[in-house]
């Protein structure tokens, strides 16, 4: 009889699963521990039992040796970070008309070839440089703004020429500063 790898319990090599004999005999880990069916292909015996996370209170399997947070608080922690950092650099005002107190409320309008949309999860998900590539390509606008950029009321050589300046006070802050 095999011995399950988490409970360290026998479990037999035979069992009768939905009106058919399955064989177990290649099963690391008994059908308490790893039910029939679940593909569990992850190692079992390295996580705990389940905890709560100490940001949300939310059920999370801990790794042994682990911090006992669930993965959703630390995509927002990391995103958070990041808006952070970008709302530093860029600032939290629309660079048009100056409206706005934050950055999650502004739009990144891309002047050339998008790779990816700036979003709060795009943010938080990628890596720092390029989150920096794709910003370097965009203007910071609220809604409206951005809208008046796309159906052509302010015009492509002002959006261009507004890009330009905003980057070059952004990178001469930002070599001195």
């Amino acid at each position: 009889m095999p011995i399950c790898q988490k409970c360290n319990r026998f479990f037999p090599f035979i069992v009768e699963i939905g009106g058919r004999k399955r064989n177990l005999s290649s099963r690391k880990y008994c059908l308490d521990c790893s039910p029939f069916g679940k593909h569990n292909t992850k190692k079992l015996e390295t996580w705990s039992e389940p905890t709560e996370c100490d940001s949300c209170g939310s059920r999370t399997n801990k790794r042994q040796g682990g911090r006992n947070t669930c993965y959703a608080c630390l995509n927002r922690i990391r995103e958070e970070r990041k808006l952070g950092k970008l709302s530093r650099i860029v600032g939290d005002k629309c660079w048009k008309c100056n409206y706005g107190n934050s950055i999650r409320i502004l739009d990144f309008h891309h002047m050339r070839n998008k790779k990816f949309g700036l979003t709060t999860r795009n943010i938080g998900q990628r890596s720092w440089t390029k989150v920096w590539e794709e910003v370097r390509k965009c203007l910071l606008l609220c809604c409206r703004c951005h809208r008046e950029i796309n159906f052509g009321i302010f015009t492509k050589v002002e959006a261009t020429q507004l890009y330009k300046t905003k980057w070059q006070e952004i990178l001469a802050y930002r070599s001195t500063g």
